[in-house]
This record gives C-alpha cells, sequence and structure tokens, in this order.
C-alpha cells in the first residue's frame, strides 16, 4: 500500500488546523483550559438571595470578590486566586460592578443576611448601603446608606451612579468621590417599588421598572407593572414622572433603541417584548418569547441585543431594526439576574453565559448565534469576569466561596 497520499494529507490537515489556530487565537480563549479552583472561606451566615460577582481593579493587580457567604469583601491574587486581604462590609455584599472608568468599584446586597428563628425560619435583615470601593486598590471609601434591599445601580459616566432601593421605594444619585447623595426621589406614595433602571446614553432620559415580585423578609411582595417611571437621570427628584402603560404586567429590565425613543422592555408576566415609544407613553410592538424574559442587553455593533430568560435553556437575539428573533439552545438553564449576566468576549466575537444548573459556562459565537463550546467547572456558576486582553475568564462558583480561573 503507497502511505505517501495518507500522509501527505494529513500533514495537509495538520496544515490547515495550524493555519486556522493561527488566525483564530485573538482574545477568544479558545482551549478553554480551567486552570485553577480555589476555595475562599466563608464569614457569615447565608443570605436570602445567595448571590456572589466578581471584578479586577483597574491595574488587574486584584481580583475582587463579593458573595453573600462574607461579611467582607476579599481582595485575591488573579494569578493564585489566594487571599490577599479582607475589606469588612457588615453584609454579605453579593454584587460587585466596575464604574466611573474603572476608578471605583460598587458592591451591594440585594437582599440582607439570613438569622435563625424558631429554630429554621429565616428572618431576614434588611440590606440598606452600597459600598463604595478604590478602583485600584479595592479598599473602601464610602458605606452610603440608600434604602432596604437595593436592586440596581447605574453608571452615569460622570462621577456619579444611580441605585434603586426595591423595598425602601427610592431612586438615589449618589457622588462617588465624596460618597454623597446629592439627589433623591421616593416612591413609596406611588406604592411603586424600582428595580431595574435604564437610561439612554446621552443620560438626558431614563426609565425605571417596578422591582418586587416575591415576598421578602415575610413582605408581601407581589408584581406591580402597570406604571413605569420615566426621569430625568441627572435630576430624578426635579423631573420625573409615572407613566401608565397598557399591557404591562410585570416588567423587568428595560433597553434604549439605539433610535433613542424607542424602549424595550422585557414583560416577564406576558411572556413579551414590548417596544415602548417614551415619547407617547404608548406601546408600539409586542414579540411573543420563550417564558419569563428577564435581562436586556445591546450586543457590539448596536444592530441586535440580547434576552436571557428565567428559566428556559436559552439565550435570543433581536434584531433591532426588523423585530426577529432568534435563540441558542443551551445546554442548562442560565442565571437571568443579579452578577450573573452574561460576559463578552473582548474581541466581540462570544458570549460567555453563566448556567445555572449545569456547572458550566456556555460560549456562543455572536456572527451565527449558536453554542460553539460548553466550558465544564466543578461546581454551578454565578457569575464571571474577564481581563482586559480577554485571555482568562474568571468565574464564581457554588454560593460564591469558589473561585476558578480559566485560560
Amino acid at each position: 500500500m503507497n502511505l505517501k497520499p495518507i500522509v501527505l494529507m494529513c500533514m495537509s490537515l495538520m496544515g490547515c488546523a495550524e493555519k486556522a489556530f493561527e488566525e483564530d487565537t485573538g482574545t477568544h480563549l479558545r482551549w478553554h483550559v480551567l486552570r485553577k479552583v480555589e476555595k475562599i472561606a466563608s464569614n457569615s451566615s447565608k443570605s436570602f438571595v445567595r448571590t456572589s460577582g466578581l471584578a479586577l481593579t483597574k491595574d488587574e493587580s486584584i481580583l475582587v470578590l463579593a458573595t453573600s457567604t462574607r461579611t467582607s469583601v476579599a481582595l485575591l491574587d488573579p494569578e493564585t486566586l489566594k487571599l490577599k486581604d479582607e475589606i469588612y462590609t457588615g453584609d454579605g455584599a453579593g454584587q460587585i460592578a466596575s464604574v466611573n472608568d474603572g476608578n471605583h468599584l460598587v458592591t451591594w446586597a440585594i437582599a440582607g443576611r439570613v438569622r435563625k428563628k424558631n429554630g429554621w425560619f429565616p428572618d431576614v435583615s434588611r440590606a440598606t448601603d452600597v459600598f463604595i470601593l478604590d478602583g485600584y486598590t479595592g479598599q473602601m471609601l464610602h458605606k452610603v446608606k440608600v434604602g432596604e434591599n437595593v436592586g440596581m445601580i447605574q453608571d452615569l459616566h460622570d462621577g456619579t451612579i444611580l441605585v434603586t432601593a426595591v423595598h425602601g421605594a427610592r431612586i438615589s444619585r449618589v457622588h462617588l468621590e465624596t460618597g454623597k447623595i446629592v439627589d433623591q426621589v421616593s416612591t413609596r406614595s406611588k406604592g411603586f417599588s424600582p428595580g431595574y433602571i435604564a437610561t439612554r446614553p446621552d443620560n438626558q432620559i431614563g426609565v425605571v421598572t417596578g422591582g418586587i415580585y416575591r415576598g421578602v423578609g415575610g413582605s408581601k411582595g407581589h408584581a406591580r407593572g402597570t406604571e413605569v417611571l420615566v426621569m430625568d437621570p441627572m435630576a430624578p427628584s426635579e423631573r420625573s414622572r409615572f407613566e401608565m402603560v397598557d399591557g404591562l404586567k410585570h416588567p423587568r429590565s428595560a433597553l434604549f433603541h439605539p433610535d433613542g425613543r424607542h424602549i424595550l422592555i422585557a414583560e416577564r408576566k406576558r411572556d413579551m417584548i414590548v417596544a415602548l415609544d417614551w415619547v407617547s407613553m404608548r406601546t408600539i410592538d409586542e414579540k411573543h418569547v420563550e417564558h419569563r424574559p428577564e435581562l436586556l442587553g445591546m450586543l457590539p455593533g448596536g444592530a441586535h441585543a440580547y434576552l436571557s430568560y428565567d428559566g428556559a435553556k436559552r439565550i435570543s437575539r433581536i434584531h433591532l431594526a426588523t423585530g426577529t428573533i432568534d435563540s441558542a439552545i443551551l445546554p442548562g438553564t442560565p442565571r437571568a439576574w443579579g452578577s450573573s449576566r452574561p460576559v463578552l468576549s473582548t474581541d466581540d466575537r462570544y458570549l460567555y453565559v453563566p448556567i445555572g444548573d449545569k456547572d458550566g459556562i456556555a460560549v456562543i459565537e455572536l456572527e451565527d448565534f449558536a453554542l460553539v463550546d460548553f466550558i465544564e467547572t466543578p461546581k454551578d456558576v454565578r457569575s464571571l469576569a474577564m481581563n482586559r486582553r480577554g485571555d482568562v475568564l474568571f468565574a464564581t462558583l457554588g454560593d460564591g466561596n469558589y473561585v476558578a480561573r480559566i485560560e
């Protein structure tokens, strides 16, 4: 038998594979190697809502872990994942965000810690604070009391953030350098629990949707979605108004269309994406989607948005010009809220989705919007963070008491 053609074919295939690898090195985590998993000791009782989040400092010398299993923020070495320092917060702050061009980190808890009552019944303390950290060192700068059970923060990119307090029924504008509340509006008289915030990129208009849909700490929580709050993000106490929107039953996250006039709202109760004209405050379109839509986010280029769900094994892409929706089927159910948002690769080619009921991370290729890989992890994934080069992905696992480094 003449093996030469076979050998040449194999060599040719190897050459093609090597060429493809060379062309595709970029910033995509091509091989997705789980390099290290480190256990981070907890130091508090559990939170009513178990969450965790990760963020790198601006110079990427410190990996900051906020988890509901700790009453302090953990500062980790990004290479070894070993604990370097702890910053006491007094509450299980399980959310974290890099804001103000990375000069500050903000961490908070969406619910307080659980205390035993009558042997087993959870008595939930109210989380009322946001903690502002230095974006380079991770050290505490300010502790700001904004109201019970923080829902979300929104970076206004001018040195201030907007903060919603779901049960506190307040929206606060907080100055990051001073830690002062520079403006605040109460929604209590309307019985409105502010949750998700969306602001237009020019910060001239913002919309807040109702945030409560279940009882926390014994309260009788329920969806309240017939109104949205339209406001000036820079001066919410001076210029804000409630608007009735026909058809809304339980709105969750919102997203401004690039045209600046229209707002997409994930309508959880009716399984809809609602397109709202904020000038006339009327619904101009509705699109049925998979059950319980939750999170909306913009994809690179501004032509598409993504949509994740609370309980569906898929993630969807919305074509903003046509309204058409296509979906990628996932190996499990993604986490749909908190710090569990998908993370984009730095080359804008891939979307990394933390899976809640199957231990791992789904990798979605954006051009075809299809699942191309699944990174298996020892425990379920809570949140993700990526370095600027895009060659390292960090993940919190379990209840946030494990951190993984993936390359």
